[in-house]
């Protein structure tokens, strides 16, 4: 593979890794709002838990103890369903963090093959001026005998 290939590899590269730190940065903020959106609702679950317990001697008809246990049951749907997705969020954002790691094992992979192609060219570039050197003080020693 020539130096413009890997060059060109080099950018594709960046260019993944900088869209798998996008899209991780991306999930890390949905995660975090699953989260908030979890403990809003975790919170007012202890809130209505605190005020029916606060109630619990008041007299209630049979449909307002049927509508409140109808509420608490949705309310648990609605604790699960989201700690479900605040479960989902962090998987993605792990497996985004696994693709991004990934990606920069591959761009410095490539950085170091290419530093390395660059150190040998100038090794091979630098034996060939010797040589040239040593060519050209060799013809003139020639010359002066």
């Amino acid at each position: 593979m020539n130096s413009t290939q890997l060059n060109t590899l080099l950018d594709l590269t960046r260019i993944a890794r900088d869209s798998a730190a996008a899209r991780l940065a991306r999930l890390e903020q949905q995660t975090q709002l699953a989260r908030e959106h979890l403990q809003t609702l975790q919170g007012y679950s202890n809130d209505y838990a605190a005020r029916l317990q606060a109630r619990a001697g008041d007299q209630l008809d049979p449909a307002a103890q049927s509508n409140q246990r109808a509420f608490l049951a949705r309310l648990r749907v609605a604790l699960q369903t989201q700690q479900r997705e605040v479960g989902a969020r962090e998987q993605a954002s792990a497996q985004a963090r696994g693709e991004l790691a990934a990606c920069q094992r591959k761009l410095k992979s490539l950085e170091t093959l290419i530093e390395r192609r660059a150190r040998e060219e100038q090794q091979r570039s630098a034996r060939r001026e010797q040589r040239h050197t040593d060519e050209a003080a060799q013809r003139a020693s020639m010359q002066f005998r």
